[in-house]
């Protein structure tokens, strides 16, 4: 399945929660539905109120939605928008005067039927440590980069001139 570009993502891009709610699970108390996975990297806060008056918060950065469901696409945005309670853990990490300019994470996502009006609530697994990360370092660190390796001029071994008969 491809990857789908979008400007925000968060758990509904994972799967329909309400399929918790269905009749037919009702009365299983233990309804629940694995969605998927949400990764990526936060280098930003996005608050606001949303339209039934609620304050929100979203992270900026780069992420990824992996749903569980091989047949949804991959979801990657500049936005990511989680559970509350989970989008406030990881942007405390991003404020303060010592806050990183960025932080890993990543999520399993699983809806859990709820005795709640929408029927359904989530639950969210950490798989890493909310941790400040180096984007630049990383990216320095491949093998292709050579790593810490010293840059030399390689142009003379490539470009050696050919011997006269």
């Amino acid at each position: 399945m491809p990857t789908t570009i979008k400007p925000k993502l968060g758990p509904k891009d994972l799967g329909n929660p309400k399929s918790v709610t269905v009749p037919d699970k009702m009365d299983d108390p233990a309804a629940r539905k694995v969605l998927g996975r949400i990764v990526g990297i936060a280098t930003g806060i996005k608050t606001g109120v949303g339209n039934n008056g609620q304050p929100y918060v979203g992270l900026k950065g780069s992420f990824e939605a992996q749903p569980a469901d091989a047949s949804l696409p991959r979801v990657r945005a500049g936005v990511c928008f989680l559970p509350p309670g989970i989008a406030e853990m990881v942007a405390t990490k991003l404020a303060g005067e010592n806050a990183p300019d960025s932080v890993q994470m990543a999520f399993d996502i699983t809806a859990v039927k709820a005795a709640n009006p929408i029927g359904y609530s989530y639950e969210v697994m950490p798989l890493i440590e909310v941790s400040e990360t180096d984007p630049l370092e990383q990216l320095l660190a491949l093998p292709q980069l050579g790593g810490a390796a010293q840059i030399t001029d390689q142009s003379a071994q490539s470009a050696k001139p050919a011997k006269k008969a």
